[in-house]
């Protein structure tokens, strides 16, 4: 594990990425250090590749009050959530996409649903597509001007090598620094074809004023590190709150 750790943090370095414990606390457990990091007590969260609910559990934990916008486009995967989240008031949900752009794809689903994506499978993952399905695509920007949206506390992304493209599609909410925190996974291997690399990820957030928070369990497959989640936070952070 540490060679590894020594591996990835050479790798970042080259983009000036530099890791190390900071005090408090941060970098242990992601959830734990939004809390720390938002002063909150009811923060607005984009569950941007809901599944089926694994994520809201885990902010509920912690933000008891939030409100939670969850969005999964499969529609047998949103019925799954649909039953998972039912106990929660506070959480609603869409059946649907988020992309750069408002159209249809053709979303690639696989039999272990958190490996569905629009983008086909390549590299480390030889899982299987099992069945295509065409589902709405609309973008961040256009979903919160319908929906009288101003700010997204916590923006958590996990679109299987799509995320650049929920980003790109977020623009002028990134640009009016409307956003907070933004959690999202970081591929360390290829997963998909045409996929948003690490650095994609890590260059869109940093030229729209975004820091790196922290790394969070590293994940690996066939001997190699294959992805990683990431924490940022927006520079003008504090006047949405106390973020230090």
């Amino acid at each position: 594990m540490l060679y590894w750790r020594k591996i990835i943090r050479r790798s970042l370095a080259k983009f000036g990425i530099k890791i190390s414990r900071v005090p408090k606390g941060i970098g242990g457990n992601a959830f734990l250090d939004m809390r720390m990091l938002l002063d909150s007590i009811h923060p607005l969260i984009f569950d941007v590749g809901a599944n089926v609910g694994q994520s809201v559990e885990y902010f509920l934990s912690v933000f008891p009050a939030a409100e939670i916008y969850s969005f999964e486009p499969s529609p047998s995967v949103f019925e799954k959530l649909q039953m998972n989240t039912a106990k929660f008031d506070r959480v609603r949900l869409w059946n649907q996409a988020f992309g750069s752009s408002n159209t249809e794809l053709e979303l690639l689903e696989h039999n272990a649903s958190e490996w569905t994506s629009f983008l086909p499978p390549d590299g480390l993952n030889r899982r299987k597509v099992e069945r295509r399905t065409r589902v709405p695509v609309t973008t961040i920007d256009d979903f919160c001007e319908t929906h009288g949206i101003n700010r997204i506390d916590i923006l958590k992304s996990d679109t299987q090598g799509y995320d650049l493209e929920v980003f790109k599609g977020a623009a002028k909410t990134f640009l009016r620094g409307a956003i907070t925190l933004v959690y999202c996974e970081l591929p360390l291997a290829k997963h998909y074809q045409r996929e948003s690399s690490c650095a994609d990820l890590f260059n869109f957030l940093v030229e729209h004023g975004f820091s790196l928070v922290s790394l969070y369990d590293i994940n690996y497959e066939a001997g190699v590190a294959s992805w990683t989640d990431g924490l940022f936070i927006h520079a003008d952070s504090r006047k949405y709150g106390n973020a230090t």
